[in-house]
């Protein structure tokens, strides 16, 4: 769920069944306590936001460097 009226205020999405649908993922089950409170996990949409809580990131490039 995002308002694009309020990119900087993020989004938000919450799995109650794991990404993967499968039950016997470590993370299948993770998010539905979350669930259960009605809360989200934040999802920035901004691009301040997303940089601001990144752990990590990577660029793809096309084949031949271009």
């Amino acid at each position: 769920m995002v308002d694009l009226a309020d990119v900087d205020g993020a989004g938000g999405f919450v799995l109650p069944g794991g990404q993967s649908g499968l039950p016997r993922s470590p993370h299948a089950f993770d998010q539905l306590p979350r669930w259960e409170r009605g809360e989200l996990v934040p999802l920035p949409v901004a691009r301040r936001g997303v940089e601001a809580r990144a752990v990590g990131g990577f660029t793809l490039r096309p084949a031949g460097g271009g």
